[in-house]
């Protein structure tokens, strides 16, 4: 048995993670249905009893295994898990987005009403996402210089022209 100890912990406070060199029988599936729940790796690893490094080393090597019932690439299975936590997480933001979340009003200490409050935010996260060639940042990247500018070797090597020492000649004399 291996036994690993949670770090940033008092001592005494630390609980011990206790992993076998065989794994536990079933594992991969209590692994993926827990990263298509929560999609977070540690998490998934410690609900199937195995540690995270053994679970990068599968989807490293991409061995194959069987998940109710069909043959699958461990990395396929991967992303199919990350991709159905994700969508959970999209439906949840567009909820949240258009229908909002009922708030509490207190007055004195005492309950006196709700409120629904939307976010904008994830409004905007969501058109980002979806249509990111008409909401993304734009940023203007055009540079105006004055003056001599010299290119390091990597960019001259993809000159097509003939070189004269000088890859910036403007005709100026400058």
């Amino acid at each position: 048995m291996i036994q690993k100890e949670i770090k940033n912990q008092p001592k005494d406070k630390r609980k011990k993670r206790i992993y076998s060199r065989k794994l536990p029988k079933g594992w991969e599936k209590v692994f993926f249905d827990t990263l298509r729940e929560c999609a977070n790796v540690r998490h998934s690893a410690d609900t199937a009893k195995i540690s995270v490094p053994t679970v990068y080393k599968y989807k490293n090597s991409n061995k194959k295994i069987i998940l109710d019932g069909v043959e699958i690439s461990f990395l396929d299975a991967w992303e199919n898990a990350l991709d159905e936590a994700v969508q959970v997480l999209e439906m949840e933001a567009r909820r949240r987005a258009l229908r909002g979340v009922k708030k509490p009003i207190y007055q004195g200490g005492m309950l006196c009403g709700h409120e629904i409050k939307y976010s904008d935010t994830l409004l905007i996260f969501l058109l980002k996402a979806h249509k990111p060639h008409f909401y993304r940042e734009r940023v203007d990247h055009t540079v105006q210089v004055d003056g001599k500018i010299v290119l390091n070797d990597f960019v001259k090597s993809f000159s097509d022209g003939e070189d004269n020492g000088n890859d910036c000649d403007d005709g100026s004399g400058r």
